[in-house]
């Protein structure tokens, strides 16, 4: 209950480097641990939710150029080894540049990264206990998305969220696979991460 990890991704201009790392600090805000991989490289997309158990905390990228995410548990004793699932599409360069996001119950994995001729969203199944992603569900036309940032579930896991480079924040509905754009006024050429706050609304940067 003391410790406060810090943990991070590379930026692809990089090359991925250094890879998935994390730093420790105590509750004074004092590094007690300094910058630590974690032994993969990985696209620029990081979440989190909580185990089964309502206490450890599974952290989840995917590996740069490869089809399998990486799902590391964190406990009060540090990061176990990760659970390996070869279920994504794999993304390199510019195309590594996207959003992974949990649904708030933490038993939805959303995917979104851009390419051509591809679907840019898609969703998985996860399981808070073992870690396992499964169920792929591709819930984005071909193409429809262009250059997906960032994304979010909605406070009630039915839409999500995206942000992109050129259609502002856009809309798609998981059950009817509904996609809207430009859902809100303001800019629509810049590149956004979304959040939602303790106070229930959403806030893009």
């Amino acid at each position: 209950p003391n410790d406060y990890y810090v943990i991070s991704v590379g930026d692809i201009i990089g090359a991925y480097l250094p890879g998935m790392t994390y730093n420790i600090f105590n509750e004074k805000g004092v590094e007690t641990q300094g910058n630590t991989p974690l032994g993969v490289l990985v696209t620029e997309g990081i979440t989190a939710t909580l185990h089964e158990n309502g206490i450890d905390v599974w952290v989840v990228a995917q590996k740069a150029e490869s089809a399998d995410y990486y799902a590391f548990l964190l406990t009060c004793d540090g990061f176990d080894p990760p659970v390996i699932s070869s279920v994504g599409r794999p993304v390199s360069g510019n195309k590594a540049r996207g959003g992974l996001a949990f649904s708030h119950d933490g038993e939805k994995l959303a995917s979104c990264f851009p390419g051509s001729g591809v679907t840019q969203a898609t969703i998985y199944d996860f399981d808070k206990k073992t870690g396992k992603l499964s169920g792929k569900d591709d819930i984005a036309p071909h193409n429809k998305i262009v250059g997906p940032y960032d994304v979010i579930f909605s406070k009630d896991n039915s839409k999500l969220y995206i942000t992109s480079g050129g259609f502002g924040l856009q809309e798609i509905d998981i059950a009817t696979k509904t996609y809207k754009s430009n859902i809100v006024t303001g800019p629509s050429n810049s590149n956004h991460t979304i959040e939602i706050g303790r106070d229930g609304n959403y806030y893009l940067n």
